[in-house]
């Protein structure tokens, strides 16, 4: 889209200036206030307050004015304000209409990978536990398979020995005996060797696993997304009371000035707390 300005200000606009009336009252009440150097009694300060309210009634006479000149100014900026907004009322709700679906999306993406990540430290614990129970077991069925080893020793070497025995059931028996425990040494060695498959499958599986959800929990939100803190204040006082300076204090003058006549009005001394109290003369100008 190019620059050009979208709304246009049209008709003569407005030329600001002084009255030569008001520049010559003016100059006149200056020229009086100026003869007007010090107050040293009652006569003296009835004169300076006189003064003082022709001051204030040509400022007053100002307020008016200005505010009366800028009333038809502040019009044209309300109906700026108000063409600008109802010009910008659909932009904005599709604006806003299609940032909530990406934000939708954001919050989606990021509640898969936080899952993600979950499920990542959870898959990491259990092959953590996986491979202690792992070693645990491939410990045992070692010890399993040399003790079968021994004992098949065993039956091998007492085998060799019934060869020299005169009862031919004598040697029968250890010869069955040798076999049966090489038999159960063999199937030691079986199982230990499936069960180190068993494992090795496991470990690979659940490798897989966790890198899969490795990935997802490192995956990038949309584009342009970033994600920031925002609150709501639930509880003003027990935020003060835990972190005082995260919380704007300010005294309510009115409501202070209020107590404080208050105060004076039952012939109390006006005070308190935290306040340097003060009484100063006002000047009526009216």
């Amino acid at each position: 889209m190019s620059t050009a300005q979208t709304l246009i200000l049209a008709g003569e606009g407005y030329s600001l200036g002084i009255a030569p009336e008001a520049e010559s009252a003016k100059a006149e009440l200056l020229t009086q206030a100026a003869g007007i150097t010090a107050v040293i009694d009652s006569t003296s300060a009835e004169t300076a307050r006189q003064h003082v309210k022709k001051l204030a009634a040509m400022r007053n006479l100002v307020e008016k004015s200005r505010k009366a000149v800028k009333e038809p100014v502040i019009d044209v900026g309300r109906k700026i304000d108000d063409k600008a907004k109802e010009f910008s009322a659909e932009l904005i709700s599709e604006e806003t209409r299609i940032t909530g679906l990406i934000g939708a999306h954001a919050a989606e993406v990021e509640r898969k990978r936080q899952e993600a990540e979950r499920e990542r430290l959870r898959l990491e614990r259990e092959e953590s536990e996986r491979q202690a129970a792992a070693e645990r077991q491939r410990q045992a069925e070692e010890a399993a398979a040399r003790k079968a080893a021994e004992e098949a020793e065993k039956a091998r070497l007492a085998a060799q020995e019934a060869e020299w025995a005169d009862s031919p059931d004598q040697q029968a028996e250890a010869k069955r005996q040798a076999e049966e425990a090489e038999r159960a040494a063999a199937e030691a060695r079986r199982q230990a060797v499936e069960a180190e498959a068993a494992r090795q499958a496991e470990a690979a599986k659940a490798k897989e696993d966790a890198l899969a959800a490795g990935m997802l929990a490192q995956s990038q939100g949309p584009a342009g997304v970033s994600w920031v803190y925002d609150f709501e204040t639930t509880d003003i006082a027990s935020l003060y009371k835990a972190r005082p300076e995260l919380v704007e204090l300010s005294a309510k003058r009115s409501l202070i000035l209020a107590e404080l006549k208050a105060q004076a009005e039952r012939g109390e001394e006006p005070s308190l707390p935290g306040l340097h109290v003060k009484r100063e003369p006002k000047v009526r100008t009216r």
